[in-house]
């Protein structure tokens, strides 16, 4: 089945126009470039929505130290932040990995898209389990830097 991603984010006591104001000023920090990864904006519906190029780096354990794992870190998706008051939902769908110019629909499978050269397939097969382990663990970062933008103050200056 394909791999998607979903959270709710509880935001107490802010308004809905509230969270959109804040969110759609996230998107613009938080995706490179927010003028195509944006592409719906309805203040009414509480929706904002669009399509993310995003780099999702994993560590690879080695006997030592942990190593980046490059191979499988180029991610697109379609995303999507649905509010109301006092909290919203983002979820990420048709996530696809891009790579050696092709792009391959993720799935939960364990088998991985394709094979690396001069490479076991064993360590294939845990690269691409850790990328999609981090590619979740860094939209559930990317998701606590949101709600932290809902929750702050506002400096005073």
């Amino acid at each position: 089945s394909l791999l998607t991603y979903s959270r709710i984010l509880k935001i107490d006591s802010i308004s809905k126009n509230g969270i959109f104001d804040k969110t759609l000023i996230w998107c613009s920090k938080a995706f490179k470039d927010s003028k195509s990864a944006i592409n719906v904006k309805e203040r009414d519906g509480g929706i904002i929505g669009g399509k993310a190029y995003y780099q999702s780096f994993y560590k690879v354990p080695k006997k030592k130290d942990s190593t980046l794992g490059m191979t499988f870190s180029n991610y697109y998706f379609d995303w999507l932040i649905e509010i109301k008051d006092g909290k919203l939902r983002f979820s990420a769908s048709s996530i696809l990995l891009k790579e050696l110019n092709s792009d391959y629909t993720v799935t939960t499978k364990t088998k991985p898209p394709f094979e690396v050269w001069l490479q076991p397939k064993s360590k294939t097969e845990l690269e691409w389990k850790l990328s999609k382990d981090y590619l979740v663990s860094n939209l559930d970062k990317l998701m606590m830097s949101l709600y932290e933008d809902l929750t702050a103050k506002k400096e005073d200056w």
